[in-house]
């Protein structure tokens, strides 16, 4: 008995070694089995820039959790780096190899380096050898096929188009089958590999036998039942698709020179139903839609429809005899039928244009069996051939005729009138390819429901939908054509692929988690295109598509995707480029080499407004977003909500430069949608280590702000956890990378810094002048209220209470200004016209701008922060003078109070606040509120000064008689089950 653990056989051809490894756990739970797990194993094992041919490529053969058990599952996917598209590349195929491969209790094939001489590989149970080929060499594969199915074996083999490297050879199983696309035939020709034949014995189990039954037969049953899986397939085979292609005018005749041919009918499934021998399939199929055919005295397997069209309409004939002739060839020689037949179509039209020399005429079926021949042995003009159209394309300066992308052919649908289907073709991962999204049924075959094929609205949205299941169902692996009857809807429901799954393995799979799984495979394989050096043009189509049908049913339809595709980009999280944003990768759990530098776009603005216009003409591949002070302190969340909902996968950091309640503000930030939210280095231990703690808890990073601060500092910081430090002082920025091994950001350019911040303000404006006439102007001691929340509606009743028991400042607190922004200044200046209203903004680095925000809004005073370098204490004083309003210096995290408080006065502060941090408070309750200290700093300066530090009735008293005019109290209040008489309680307290 054998299940899906994730056994593998791993060859190494160079040192003829063969030995047994599994899979980490968490790779199948991540990726499944099929193509997921053979792009994740290549990944870890092939670089992308690999010459192809090389014996550093690495060549996968995978089964899935589900082949051998679930209808429709017997198939197996080969996976290498392919020749001809120098993508990662998936080849999948169908018949009996799959099932034949995990009965030898492998999952796998992992084949690497190269053999000197020609070799197979032999695999029994839980055992493999690599025996000599050379007597096979140069044989075809039916030939080789005979010759190592001795004992029922299973035989995977190349033909001479892979020991030749044609770089679309095939490999061939059960003679009949192939793994077509790409040629990764020739990359086993280049490691001397004739050939894999299997052969086991072990029982395939599922987990859960009782529960996958039950699955089993309800997924049988949906197939079964529908008319496309349970009858036109197995009737017609998949000739079925004939008539309806050409009627849409999407058959494409003569190189994709027009949409429609007259003679289809000829080579339909209807009228090729006449030669039908029997039907065949896969292992545990009940489509049954292969099919044994004698086409005027020719037997061949299929010929299937992509076959059918690439070796006649595509040549411009319709002649059923050179066609079975012509498959058989692809099958004996190794060749992709798709890109062989377009290859000399190709031909024919650069021949019909004078480009070539040689006599190749549309229609011409001699010629077409001639041209197989010479390609699989590069003879003569075949040589030329044998490079696919890319490559003869760039030779012959033919690239606008030359139908490929990214070097694959296309199969047979014009894309000019189905244009999900076109989109499906230029952002395919392995090249023009049909089966990576189908989207043929619904603009087609209006299954599941009517789509209008003409139409670009929310055709990328499909694509990507389907993109991601069908990566899944290669993973499984289940056919394909299972989803016509499978889906219901244009959600592309996969809840019994999910259950299957579970059922199997003992993994719990459900509908999200699936899709899920085949995003993050996709984006895993665009990842490894653009190190192999893809970019956005490769996302194209050839020219001719822009260019209109000259005629049929589709005459006039010509593409233009570009709109479409960077839809399609933005709705993947990838940028404008085509690469997919770290924060996309994060939330996929794809673990990634970061790039450095990076740029951080810094929006150091006052409206939103124009800092998304900012980031709209600045964002580009790899940068990050910054939510900087001002704009924090103007808009609160707001600000990140919206650039999050209009970027979705940047990386956006909140610049709140925390300096006393770590937790809190780092959770706004979080749950608003930042990814990293900075904090001041001037903040206490506690402050930095719950910040990094509530980070932890919401899947954020911290940034450290090195504002005025030591080496030893960013190295005490490290070592609280936190993820990245900023320093400001650009000669410092060396020195401190050299000390710490998370990344460095500067405010300029540096050699040592991995982030460089980019600043983008406002227009300055004309400040407003307040005019208010505050109450109790002139009481002393007075009494602060601080409105240290999060909601805004909670604070405007705090508010409202404690005015009532007479408070006589307000303060909307740190946490209520980055949460609501300025919002709530201008709340409480409408809802008390007449109090003084203190901004508590902590300002750290944007003294003038900052104070000038509060000004506008309507605060009297405005808190910064007493750590704050001079120039930016100046600049806020002075702006504040400007704007008729007053400075509240802090005196957190400051060694010497009394020397700073002076410093402060002497700079035109008008008041000093005594300020133990939120985060301390919490701690430590009253033990920190340093009266003597209160009493020291009020002895060197003549302007007001304020206490805060947990507040209550019993200690604000103790700091008036210490010598403060100001008791700023928060939690006493705003926690108090009655504000009113909490105020009343604390003013009578400290004597008024």
């Amino acid at each position: 008995m054998t299940i899906f653990d994730g056994k593998i056989l791993c060859i190494d051809l160079t040192k003829k070694q063969v030995k047994d490894d599994y899979i980490n756990p968490d790779d199948i739970q991540k990726y499944i089995g099929g193509r997921g797990l053979a792009v994740k194993i290549l990944t870890d094992n092939l670089d992308p820039k690999t010459d192809p041919f090389s014996e550093k490529n690495v060549v996968v053969v995978m089964s899935g959790p589900l082949t051998g058990l679930a209808p429709a599952s017997g198939r197996c996917c080969f996976a290498s780096k392919s020749p001809q598209t120098g993508t990662i590349f998936d080849s999948n195929v169908g018949g009996t190899f799959g099932n034949e491969l995990r009965k030898t209790g492998y999952d796998a094939v992992i084949i690497k380096g190269k053999s000197d001489t020609p070799v197979y590989l032999e695999i029994t149970d839980n055992c493999a050898k690599l025996k000599d080929a050379t007597s096979l060499w140069g044989k075809t594969t039916t030939e080789t096929t005979k010759t190592l199915e001795k004992d029922n074996m299973k035989v995977a083999c190349i033909g001479p188009a892979g020991e030749n490297q044609v770089l679309y050879s095939s490999i061939i199983i059960d003679s009949s089958r192939a793994a077509g696309r790409g040629g990764l035939g020739a990359v086993l020709g280049s490691k001397n590999l004739k050939a894999i034949a299997l052969k086991g014995t072990q029982t395939i189990e599922p987990v859960n036998k009782h529960a996958f039954r039950q699955q089993y037969m309800r997924f049988l049953e949906i197939l079964k039942g529908h008319p496309v899986t349970g009858d036109s397939l197995g009737r017609f085979g998949t000739l079925v698709l004939t008539n309806p292609i050409n009627k849409h005018g999407i058959l494409p005749v003569n190189n994709f020179q027009k949409g429609f041919y007259d003679k289809a009918e000829d080579i339909s499934g209807e009228t090729m139903q006449k030669y039908l021998v029997k039907r065949t399939g896969c292992t545990l199929c009940p489509i049954m839609c292969g099919r044994v055919a004698n086409i005027e005295g020719v037997k061949t397997h299929g010929p299937e429809y992509e076959s059918t069209w690439a070796l006649t309409v595509q040549c411009g004939h319709s002649d059923v005899k050179t066609l079975a002739l012509a498959n058989n060839l692809c099958n004996e020689l190794g060749m992709d039928t798709i890109s062989a037949g377009s290859t000399i179509g190709f031909a024919m039209e650069c021949s019909q244009k004078g480009l070539i020399e040689e006599k190749i005429e549309f229609g011409d079926t001699k010629i077409v069996l001639e041209l197989l021949e010479k390609i699989a042995y590069k003879k003569d003009i075949g040589a030329l051939l044998a490079q696919g159209t890319k490559r003869m394309a760039e030779k012959l300066n033919a690239e606008d005729f030359a139908i490929n992308v990214k070097g694959l052919e296309l199969p047979a649908y014009d894309p000019r009138a189905v244009k999900g289907q076109a989109l499906a073709y230029m952002t395919s991962n392995r090249g023009a390819c049909h089966l990576r999204a189908y989207m043929i049924p619904q603009e087609v075959l209006s299954v599941p429901r009517y789509l209008d094929n003409l139409e670009h609205k929310d055709k990328a949205r499909k694509v990507r939908d389907i993109e991601n299941i069908f990566a899944v169902l290669d993973s499984l692996i289940v056919c394909k054509f299972t989803t016509f009857a499978v889906f219901e809807t244009f959600e592309y429901e996969t809840d019994i692929y999910a259950r299957m799954l579970t059922t199997a393995t003992g993994m719990y799979f459900d509908e999200s988690e699936l899709k899920k799984a085949g995003e993050r495979i996709w984006n895993v394989e665009r990842l490894f295109n653009i190190r192999a050096g893809f970019t956005k043009k490769d996302d194209q189509l050839p020219k001719r598509f822009s260019e209109p049908m000259p005629e049929g049913p589709a005459e006039g339809e010509k593409l233009n995707m570009l709109k479409t595709l960077e839809e399609y980009y933005a709705l993947r999280g990838w940028d404008n480029e085509g690469i997919p944003e770290e924060r996309k990768l994060m939330s996929l759990e794809i673990g990634i080499n970061e790039a450095w530098p990076k740029r951080i776009i810094s929006l150091n603005h006052e409206s939103l407004k124009e800092a998304k216009k900012c980031a709209g003409e600045q964002l580009k591949s790899g940068d990050w977003m910054e939510v900087a002070s001002p704009l924090v302190k103007s808009c609160g969340v707001a600000a990140i909500k919206e650039l999050r909902q209009a970027y979705p996968y940047k990386t956006i950091i909140a610049d709140y430069k925390t300096m006393d309640t770590g937790y809190m503000e780092t959770e706004i930030a979080a749950q608003a949608g930042a990814d990293i939210v900075t904090v001041s280095s001037h903040a206490g231990k506690h402050t930095v280590t719950d910040a990094v703690g509530a980070a932890k808890k919401y899947h954020v990073k911290i940034m450290a702000d090195l504002l005025d601060s030591s080496v030893e500092r960013a190295k005490e910081l490290e070592k609280l956890g936190v993820d990245y430090i900023r320093v400001h002082d650009g000669c410092m920025v060396e020195a401190v990378s050299k000390q710490v091994k998370i990344p460095v950001a500067s405010m300029d350019a540096q050699e040592h810094a991995k982030l460089i911040t980019c600043m983008y303000t406002d227009s300055p404006g004309l400040p407003a002048v307040r005019k208010s006439t505050p109450e109790n102007e002139g009481v002393w001691p007075k009494l602060q209220v601080a409105l240290d929340l999060r909601i805004l509606e909670e604070a405007k009743k705090l508010a409202f209470g404690a005015k009532q028991g007479n408070a006589d400042w307000l303060e909307a607190g740190t946490p209520l200004v980055k949460s609501a922004g300025m919002e709530a200044v201008r709340m409480l200046r409408r809802e008390h016209p007449k109090s003084t209203i203190v901004a508590d903004l902590k300002t750290l680095s944007c003294g003038s701008k900052e104070v000038e925000i509060a000004a506008r809004a309507g605060a009297d005073i405005i808190g910064i922060c007493g750590a704050s370098k001079d120039n930016v204490l100046k600049d806020a004083i002075s702006m504040a003078k400007k704007c008729g309003v007053k400075i509240m210096a802090d005196l957190i995290s400051i060694d010497d109070p009394m020397k700073r408080a002076k410093e402060l006065e002497d700079m035109g502060a008008d008041y000093i606040e005594f300020h133990i941090s939120v985060d301390e408070q919490m701690r430590s309750s009253n033990a920190k509120i340093p009266f003597p200290l209160v009493e020291k700093v009020s002895k060197v300066i003549t302007i007001p000064m304020g206490v805060a530090g947990g507040m209550r009735a019993d200690t604000a008293p103790l700091a008036i008689k210490s010598g403060a005019k100001l008791a700023v109290v928060g939690g006493s209040i705003t926690r108090a089950a009655d504000p009113k008489k909490a105020t009343q309680v604390i003013l009578k307290a400290i004597g008024r």
